[in-house]
């Protein structure tokens, strides 16, 4: 009885979090501008909101609580190599947000193609990508299988719930694009912060 409950509230968690972002996009029509960028027009609190809702959240609750368990003080590299991305990005991020906007650019690899004059190089960056991507989507699916394997009581295949839970991934991503995942982050964001004053209060 308890599996399905939890089981149940996991599940609404997860048609209402696809439902907002399906629903924030309902009425656009997506092109590859809307669906990689959103359009360019998110704005400051979207564009914070998402940063925050893919930076802390399973890495928050898992991978960096799990290496400070397991190895102690070595984890405060996360506290240096953080506060060093968000300087560097400071001072990066604007000229190179407007050499996009200059251009029409949307990925990672167009501007390094356009930059350096050199479409191996945009390709060798958007090879690396999407190999550095790979660990960053098994952390995400490892979170999940971990979160259903607790909340079915070791009941529920972990192999089938990845692969249910990547398609679903897949998915929502093809309907809604950026601008969708900005619209499920207020969701997510929302419950990460419930989940550590809810912590904090019991504590």
């Amino acid at each position: 009885m308890k599996s399905i409950v939890a089981l149940a509230v996991i599940g609404c968690v997860i048609i209402g979090t696809a439902g907002l972002g399906i629903f924030g996009v309902r009425k656009i029509k997506m092109d590859p501008t809307q669906f990689i960028v959103g359009g360019r027009s998110l704005g400051v609190i979207f564009l914070w909101l998402l940063m925050a809702g893919e930076v802390y959240t399973n890495f928050t609750f898992l991978g960096a609580a799990g290496w400070a368990y397991s190895k102690g003080a070595p984890a405060f590299y996360i506290i240096c190599y953080l506060t060093a991305a968000w300087i560097l990005s400071f001072f990066y991020l604007p000229p190179i947000w407007r050499c996009a906007h200059r251009h029409g650019l949307l990925t990672n690899a167009d501007y390094f193609a356009v930059k350096y004059q050199s479409q191996l190089l945009g390709a060798l960056v958007a090879l690396v990508g999407v190999v550095f991507l790979v660990p960053y989507i098994t952390l995400q699916l490892t979170g999940i299988q971990i979160l259903l394997q607790i909340a079915g009581y070791a009941r529920i295949d972990s192999v089938l719930a990845a692969g249910l839970a990547f398609g679903l991934i897949v998915a929502f991503v093809l309907v809604s694009g950026l601008r969708g995942a900005a619209w499920a982050s207020l969701v997510k964001d929302a419950l990460v912060l419930g989940a550590v004053l809810l912590r904090q209060a019991r504590v």
